[in-house]
């Protein structure tokens, strides 16, 4: 009699093992399949994205940022990061073309035939799909590029980058020579070449300027960094400390190592009666 009750109940667990086997294999089969599925749907219903484009070497490209390359005003290097990233720093004379909001930027202006584009991405997705877009706005493939490796390679490797100026970091205090405007007017007198820069806008420049400065705001001076003379002494100033340090900092960082910066700005420049030219 037990060994009939043992039997039984050695049955009836085995088919109860049997029942949770075929409950886990079945959960397994839907699961794979619904992500094959999805996965399927997603490649039908995604973008196409392009797989197959020209790569631009690091060397090619520093060429072209410190102007040794003819055609260097007939490129566009084209930063696809968002765009909090390259505010804080970027690649010299690169835009920001965000890759989720890039379809607005590309105005019919930046479909000029004569412009060849580099593009920096993080990774070779994120190029494929601006590459795939600029093709749809009928830029011949020649004239597209990817750079090759990363932005911190890049960075890494030439160090040919602007940085957001931070008047905390420590870094950022050693690219800057200060002047007070005294000091500033005591040097320009004792002779030499100087390019007095005046970084704020259009508007307070036709006001009132130091005497022989030229104006190029300071969101302008990264574009416009090829006007600027190399060979001689820079004093630069802005409307007070703060955009004085700031554009110290960025001529630095683009090169023009012989700068005096001032310490204040013109508004006390002005204030202590020193030479100014006025309309």
């Amino acid at each position: 009699m037990s060994s009939t009750t043992g039997s039984r109940d050695a049955i009836a667990v085995l088919l109860g093992l049997s029942l949770v086997v075929g409950i886990g294999a079945w959960s397994v089969f839907r699961l794979t399949h619904t992500s094959k599925t999805e996965s399927s749907d997603t490649e039908e219903t995604a973008p196409d994205v392009a797989r197959d484009f020209r790569t631009f070497s690091r060397d090619d490209l520093r060429d072209i940022v410190l102007g040794k390359k003819a055609d260097s005003q007939h490129v566009i290097i084209a930063d696809t990061r968002p765009a909090s990233l390259w505010t804080e720093e970027h690649i010299i004379g690169s835009q920001n073309f965000p890759i989720e909001e890039s379809e607005q930027f590309l105005q019919s202006s930046l479909r000029d035939q004569e412009i060849s584009w580099i593009i920096v991405a993080p990774d070779s997705h994120s190029a494929g799909r601006f590459v795939t877009l600029l093709r749809s706005r009928d830029i011949a493939n020649e004239r597209i590029a990817v750079l090759e490796g990363t932005y911190e390679k890049w960075k890494e490797d030439t160090g040919l980058i602007v940085k957001k100026a931070d008047p905390s970091s420590p870094v950022d205090v050693t690219k800057v020579r200060f002047a007070s405007p005294e000091e500033a007017k005591e040097q320009i007198g004792r002779g030499g070449q100087w390019f007095i820069l005046d970084t704020r806008s259009p508007n307070q420049f036709s006001e009132s300027h130091i005497a022989g400065a030229t104006n190029i705001p300071l969101i302008k001076i990264e574009e416009k960094r090829h006007t600027i003379p190399s060979s001689v002494s820079i004093l630069v100033y802005g409307t007070d400390d703060r955009e004085s340090f700031s554009a110290g900092v960025l001529l630095f960082d683009l090169g023009f190592f012989n700068t005096t910066t001032l310490s204040t700005g013109f508004t006390e420049w002005k204030t202590k009666g020193l030479p100014i030219s006025e309309r």
